[in-house]
């Protein structure tokens, strides 16, 4: 929706069109939705492909250097936090956005597949922020 709303921005030839625009994509989403189910069907393995892949490249780096698992560690949180103030709620906001927008980007992209067994393995495999 942003990259119509950006032809807004862009010109304003279009801007009395973006609301229409807008709500035509909107309904042909709604519309099709019902109708994307082999999407999800055949996405499924495809995310299980990509995490085990991810899985598989980074874990020698993580046998060669496994002071990285630190990063997962609270207590750095809490020192950024007890260091930087109130910036540091702005960078951990960010962070926790980033984190459960990618979260969301994969349940939406997965949602359809069959019994959503597709999505349960590919979920397993992703990095949990706590």
């Amino acid at each position: 929706m942003s990259a119509v709303e950006g032809l807004g921005i862009a010109t304003q030839i279009f801007e009395p069109f973006v609301v229409p625009i807008t709500v035509v994509i909107l309904v042909a989403l709604f519309w099709s939705e019902p109708r994307t189910a082999g999407i999800g069907t055949v996405f499924g393995p495809i995310m299980i492909v990509w995490f085990v892949t991810l899985i598989l490249l980074g874990l020698p780096r993580i046998a060669e250097m496994p002071v990285v698992l630190t990063a997962v560690n609270p207590a750095h949180a809490i020192a950024f936090l007890s260091d930087a103030g109130l910036n540091a709620l702005g960078t951990m906001g960010a962070v926790f956005l980033s984190v459960t927008g990618a979260e969301a980007l994969y349940a939406d992209m997965g949602h359809s597949a069959a019994g959503r067994s597709g999505w349960r393995g590919s979920r397993s495999c992703c990095p949990r922020s706590c």
